[in-house]
């Protein structure tokens, strides 16, 4: 007599072993598949999205070829035609990390990615330039520089700009550095004077509110009650504008002391480092840094 079981069995080992299959197909196969491939790269002017003609190409690389025996700074320029479904700021994390922008172990790298198609831009910042380059500093080299000319098509312009004015901060060139430093200063001024508006806005309300107790005041035929409210008034006005004046003084110190000393050089910065990377019969990558993550994005 013929039993169906053997048959089921071996149809439902078949089920699964197939649908094990697509599993591991899904689990292996499909992230390769899906998985960004980044270019490698040719110098320290790596134009792949074809924005730059051969002999500008050529001077930014001598350009910064030349800095980088200069200082063991090196500043890596790339323009890509496609940012493949990242972020920039992803991908100038991930580009950071494949390339080793910087030295090993001091981490000088400073990475310019341009996405044209995207409109798109990303200073990213290695660990060890942060001290010197600041989020605030990327941003006003890139915002003085990119937008203006590359919704031009100037992009050389743009790059190169900000490739100078980012070498003469690493130089510490005291007339760059006191330009920028002016410039933030005044973005940090515009950005806490929002601080004042709230503050403005409650010492409007407390006078209005001091002088109707006042003008309530006068009306007393009650010496002792308008002495006690006297007393509590002139003490709460007392307070407010201790207050105020406390306020103001801790802003400026904000602006003028704390802010400049966080956003300047310090003792923490060294160029250091050897020489790695650099060309040899073609060019031989670079020294292994890593990005702490800081820089500016931005978009024309």
């Amino acid at each position: 007599m013929f039993s169906a079981k053997p048959f089921y069995n071996f149809v439902l080992f078949f089920c699964f072993m197939r649908f094990f299959f697509l599993f591991l197909l899904f689990l292996f196969v499909f992230p390769l598949a899906f998985a960004q491939s980044f270019p490698k790269p040719v110098g320290f002017v790596n134009d792949f999205a074809g924005v730059l003609d051969s002999s500008q190409v050529d001077s930014l690389e001598s350009l910064l070829s030349s800095f980088e025996k200069e200082t063991s700074v090196e500043i890596v320029v790339l323009t890509v035609s496609s940012l493949q479904g990242l972020s920039i700021e992803d991908y100038a994390v991930k580009i950071f990390k494949e390339w080793g922008i910087g030295k090993k172990d001091v981490d000088n790298g400073l990475l310019i990615l341009i996405a044209p198609n995207e409109q798109l831009f990303r200073v990213e910042v290695g660990y060890g330039l942060e001290g010197v380059i600041t989020d605030a500093r990327a941003g006003r080299v890139a915002r003085a520089n990119f937008p203006e000319n590359f919704n031009t098509r100037d992009f050389y312009k743009g790059i190169r700009g900000a490739v100078v004015d980012f070498q003469a901060l690493i130089r510490k060139d005291p007339s760059v550095i006191s330009k920028y430093r002016s410039l933030e200063r005044i973005d940090k001024i515009r950005s806490w004077s929002y601080l004042f508006l709230p503050l403005f806005i409650f010492v409007v309300f407390f006078s209005s509110f001091v002088r109707a107790v006042t003008k309530r005041l006068s009306k007393s035929k009650s010496v002792i009650s308008r002495l006690f409210v006297g007393l509590v008034l002139f003490f709460l006005v007392c307070f407010v504008f201790s207050f105020v004046f406390a306020f103001v003084l801790f802003v400026l110190y904000l602006f003028f002391v704390f802010l400049p000393l966080r956003s300047g050089t310090g003792p923490f910065f060294f160029y250091g480092g050897g020489f790695g990377g650099g060309f040899s019969g073609g060019f031989g990558g670079f020294g292994g840094g890593f990005s702490g993550g800081g820089g500016f994005s931005g978009g024309w």
